[in-house]
């Protein structure tokens, strides 16, 4: 029989009836398709209840003892989705630290160390927040003109709405499901026509 792919003992939510995948190799690396093979090994990781952190660190875990060549030749395909990624965090990052910063009970408490004569805690970096525009180009506050602003505006008004909207399909399910699990109480069918219903509420 196959070892486990991921083990019980360091990973609880995950099925026992999972295995290691055995998939096809190919005369030379370069002939591999990366991406596949680590989508249904991803696939067969992720099954029923599972923590992302803990999945990825089950599969990172098994390639590097068993596939080292898939591992590194993913994470060579992925390079530059991995970078764009990374500058995504850090400007959502950069968006995050202000947003605390200017939160009623911190700025109170900077507004009464300014008026004693200290000007450090009102200094911020909102100037040099990045946003996203059009077609993807990324641009700080301090460029920005009302065509931009408005541009990024009408994106943040876009995903609230979005938000909203999912907040309220959740709550729909709930109130459906009870103590019942999703999967009991509905299919693909039936679920649709819920979120049709509450997208056009």
């Amino acid at each position: 029989m196959a070892e486990d792919l991921v083990s019980t003992d360091t990973a609880p939510w995950a099925d026992t009836s999972t295995f290691i995948p055995t998939f096809p190799r190919s005369a030379t690396a370069t002939e591999r398709n990366y991406a596949q093979e680590m989508r249904e090994l991803i696939d067969m990781t992720t099954q029923g209840r599972y923590t992302s952190a803990s999945a990825a660190q089950e599969i990172v875990n098994y390639l590097r003892e068993h596939d080292p060549d898939l591992l590194h030749g993913w994470l060579d395909a992925q390079a530059v989705h991995f970078v764009r990624v990374a500058i995504s965090n850090r400007d959502h990052s950069a968006r995050a630290y202000n947003r605390t910063a200017a939160s009623r009970s911190v700025f109170r408490k900077a507004a009464e160390d300014f008026d004693n004569g200290d000007e450090a805690p009102l200094r911020s970096n909102f100037l040099d927040e990045v946003y996203v525009i059009e077609a993807g180009v990324r641009m700080p506050l301090r460029q920005m003109t009302s065509v931009e602003l408005s541009f990024v505006a009408d994106d943040f008004g876009r995903s609230a709405k979005e938000s909203l909207w999912r907040e309220a399909f959740l709550r729909a399910l709930a109130k459906k499901c009870g103590t019942r699990t999703v999967e009991q109480v509905f299919d693909e069918e039936t679920i649709a026509k819920l979120w049709i219903s509450v997208a056009k509420d």
